[in-house]
């Protein structure tokens, strides 16, 4: 019996020697979405594989960037840190796993819908007096200076699956889905995508 005892014990620790040695999937998942929430790109980034590439070039270089740049980052800052999230399953086979979150976050498109009505007004009434191209830049960033402070934002929910693959004791998520950038940029990138695509259609 004392024998049974010893060999139960035993195992008992090497398993909590494995539990603690090795990372879980969902521990890399809540790191990633807590950097997300505190708009952290380096901490998001280490919970990345290499060749998943830069996040902050996905959405674009803005904290350092023109003046409404800087302004549109730090509402996305802003409005990052209202996101809330919930892990709704993680599946763990072998080295790879899958995970699915479900986000709560800020949609911001209809500040965006708001600048795009006020600005393509003022640039028709202003397009038979010989106005510059820098004019109508300086134009389109003062309408969304002010839309950003005085406009209301929505409210937007998405669930986003992410891949995992375990590297050494950690888990490492192998490309950042589109959809979580959308979570990230309260639908900003979306939107300028969207209207990209109906300005860019030919007829």
């Amino acid at each position: 019996m004392k024998k049974f005892l010893s060999v139960f014990l035993a195992a008992l620790m090497l398993l909590s020697l494995c539990a603690c040695g090795t990372q879980k999937a969902e521990k890399t998942m809540r790191t990633f979405c807590d950097g997300m929430k505190e708009y952290d790109f380096e901490k998001m980034q280490a919970c990345l594989v290499p060749s998943a590439g830069s996040i902050q070039a996905q959405i674009g270089e803005m904290e350092g960037g023109e003046e409404a740049a800087a302004l549109l980052y730090a509402k996305m800052k802003e409005w990052a840190a209202k996101m809330t999230y919930e892990i709704v399953s993680v599946n763990e086979e072998g080295d790879h796993a899958t995970a699915t979150v479900k986000y709560y976050y800020v949609d911001a498109s209809p500040i965006l819908q708001d600048v795009l009505g006020e600005y393509l007004g003022q640039a028709f009434a202003s397009a038979f007096s010989g106005i510059s191209e820098d004019d109508l830049r300086a134009m389109a960033e003062q309408i969304l200076n002010d839309k950003m402070e005085t406009a209301q934002t929505g409210s937007a929910q998405m669930s986003v699956t992410y891949d995992l693959v375990k590297s050494g004791k950690e888990w490492k998520i192998t490309e950042v889905p589109k959809d979580s950038l959308q979570v990230l940029t309260a639908n900003f990138v979306k939107s300028i995508t969207d209207l990209a695509s109906v300005f860019g259609k030919t007829g």
